[in-house]
């Protein structure tokens, strides 16, 4: 479950009828009558001498035919949306507890497959707080002490407390293809290892906040966008938080460790383009 779960939406989630649904439409009496009505309106026409029915425009019965299926269609559409959405609401009230009844039922079929098979792929993780949970929840309590039970349920509850803390990434094809538990890794000295991660003089169309976002995974941090122009709008989406006065940190992960504030936005757009080499605009 942990492996497969999103924090932006659930894909397995209904988005059209099932056949049995669409069985149910075709019963629903109002859908017959106005059926009904206008099948005898098309029988009336074909007997009036009129094929095909698109030559008789403007006649009454015409007209009355095209109001029939309007109110038709009509009709379907409204109970096909509250089908879906009553679907949906269903899906998302009984999906978690049908999957985790599923993998722990005791009536469940002995899997065909060994579990020892040498030559299955290893699932990586790109997020080290998924992988986290998946090992907790995955890991068997039998023989552990009543303190080490504990232990591990209040680990596996920070873990998924950390986890809906990181941010999803960007549904577009990152330009860089870093694992983020390659990234997240400690390696030495921290301030060090922030110096190489993350120097000082940044690319010119990367954005100086997500640069300091923590949350995010690695490659989108430092993210370069197509043209300058687009990294000041993301910039700008950033400042709106700040009136022009009001003291401005310096996001980068460097300047964050110093604790550095500047006076104001135009004061921090001028460091910026000093020391970080990024230019916005004046």
């Amino acid at each position: 479950m942990a492996r497969l779960a999103s924090l932006t939406a659930n894909r397995s989630a209904p988005t059209e009828l099932s056949p049995e649904q669409k069985a149910e439409l075709s019963r629903h009496r109002q859908v017959i009558r106005l059926s009904q009505k206008n099948r005898a309106l098309t029988i009336q026409i074909h007997a009036a001498g009129y094929r095909p029915i698109s030559t008789v425009k403007g006649i009454p019965l015409y007209e009355k035919k095209k109001r029939i299926e309007a109110r038709l269609n009509c009709l379907k559409t409204t109970i096909r949306n509250h089908m879906i959405e009553k679907a949906r609401k269903r899906h998302f009230r009984k999906a978690d507890t049908i999957t985790f009844d599923s993998q722990f039922s005791v009536t469940k079929a002995t899997p065909t497959f060994s579990p020892n098979i040498s030559h299955i792929t290893p699932v990586t993780y790109h997020l080290p707080e998924r992988a986290a949970v998946v090992r907790l929840t995955s890991t068997h309590a039998d023989g552990l002490t009543e303190h080490a039970k504990l232990t591990q349920r209040i680990q596996a509850i920070e873990a998924r407390a950390t986890l809906c803390r990181r941010q999803e990434s960007r549904r577009r094809r990152p330009r860089y293809h870093i694992k983020q538990e390659e990234a997240d890794a400690s390696s030495g000295d921290l301030a060090e290892e922030r110096m190489i991660r993350f120097p000082l003089v940044c690319k010119p169309t990367q954005c100086i906040f997500c640069l300091g976002n923590e949350s995010k995974p690695y490659h989108e941090r430092v993210f370069e966008y197509a043209k300058p122009n687009k990294m000041m709008n993301e910039v700008e989406k950033h400042l709106k938080k700040y009136s022009h006065q009001d003291p401005v940190p310096c996001p980068h992960p460097q300047c964050k460790a110093a604790g550095l504030v500047l006076p104001s936005v135009m004061g921090f757009k001028n460091h910026a383009a000093r020391e970080h080499k990024i230019f916005l605009r004046v």
